[in-house]
């Protein structure tokens, strides 16, 4: 039998595929916890293997933890959906459903029309309306399941204002939606010391790092900044270094090509592994800048890192970094695509140490003031009338 208190279902991606999506959902059950009976049923097998680039068995690396997890769903098992439902009908007030990716459309939008049929209320959260780099086709199928999914929604979750005039554009029917930003990730227990990342990595401490940080895609746009690092060796900053960090999803033939032909090959450090939940706020303090020269976006989780590092940063105009970044006060923003741009913006950042100081402390009391999940989750929670 149900009881009288108000508890929520969290559907969330399975631990073994580590990453921003994850930790959100789960920390987003970790803080609803603070006003509400939160459970949480995850993926047992959330993509076909051949879909996934990833190479580590990451279920042991985040130090999220969370009781009341049943890991049973798996994306092409009708019957996991179902014991996924008895689960909600058994318990829920509210099922939350996050969004990202069209490969799991199908048990995502049972969840909801199924939770919906019995009487329980629905939040979509939408990380992506369309998957990075999504081609004609799998946007009109994107359109079509969103349309669907949102029919049985109570109210829809988007992260930046960019987000909701497309889903408003999009669906054909009344939307209850609101733009709430992503609460920080960066809570974690982080090595005491950020120097010892370069022990534990093989850095170099000589070396000025410029830092971009995460799954290596093509649309997050690691080939302007080499293109951008080829001007800046040809100036008296060589001493600085382009470190990527994160696994590598991408074949990274044209990117190696160009490395070769600039002479490249010691300005650019690889990284290619998932990083622990403790490390990821360490590489970000031993950066000097922070880079995002994504050419598409809807906008990155790493973000609130890299403000609450107080380092200085510079992104492109792509997705929500314009909404959060303004340009030469707590960022600097360029076009996307433009390599000579990156390069400008760099160089303006270590010419002038007064700017870059201030960028960045701006950007951690933007950072301060913006980043509340209390007032997140509170939002949420007026917005659906379930407390």
């Amino acid at each position: 039998m149900k009881s009288n208190k108000k508890t929520i279902v969290i559907i969330s991606p399975s631990k073994k595929y580590l990453g921003g999506i994850y930790h959100y959902a789960i920390k987003t059950a970790l803080e609803l916890k603070k006003f509400c009976n939160v459970k949480v049923i995850s993926f047992k097998k959330q993509y076909p293997k051949f879909l996934y680039p990833g190479n580590q068995n990451k279920e042991n690396l985040s130090v999220l933890k969370i009781e009341d997890e049943y890991a049973i769903l798996k994306w092409y098992d009708y019957f996991s959906w179902k014991n996924a439902i008895k689960i909600v009908k058994n318990h829920a007030n509210l099922i939350y459903i996050p969004y990202w990716t069209i490969i799991l459309a199908i048990p995502l939008l049972f969840l909801a029309k199924t939770s919906k049929k019995h009487g329980i209320k629905v939040i979509i959260e939408f990380h992506n309306l369309f998957e990075h780099e999504a081609g004609k086709i799998k946007k009109i199928l994107s359109s079509l399941i969103i349309n669907r999914i949102v029919k049985y929604s109570d109210l829809c979750i988007v992260h930046t204002k960019e987000n909701s005039e497309k889903l408003n554009n999009l669906v054909k029917h009344d939307v209850n939606a609101i733009t709430l930003p992503l609460g920080p990730l960066n809570d974690f227990k982080h090595l005491e010391n950020p120097n010892e990342i370069y022990d534990l990595y093989g850095l170099d401490k000589k070396k000025k790092y410029i830092l971009m940080f995460g799954i290596v895609r093509k649309y997050k746009g690691l080939e302007y900044a080499i293109k951008a690092m080829k001007f800046l060796n040809k100036t008296d900053y060589s001493d600085y270094q382009l470190l990527v960090v994160g696994e590598i999803w991408i074949n990274l033939r044209k990117e190696k090509g160009l490395i070769y032909k600039y002479g490249l090959e010691d300005k650019i450090i690889f990284i290619n592994k998932f990083i622990p939940d403790g490390h990821i706020l360490p590489f970000f303090k031993i950066a000097e800048i922070i880079i995002y020269p994504y050419s598409s976006a809807t906008q990155s989780g790493s973000l609130n890192f890299a403000l609450s590092a107080t380092k200085p940063i510079i992104a492109t105009t792509a997705g929500g970094f314009k909404e959060i970044l303004k340009d030469q006060v707590n960022g600097l923003i360029i076009p996307p695509k433009d390599p000579h741009k990156l390069a400008n913006a760099i160089l303006k950042l270590i010419e002038n140490q007064e700017l870059a100081k201030k960028i960045a402390e701006s950007g951690y009391v933007y950072f301060q003031n913006n980043s509340s999940w209390n007032t997140i989750i509170e939002k949420m929670l007026n917005a659906i009338k379930i407390i």
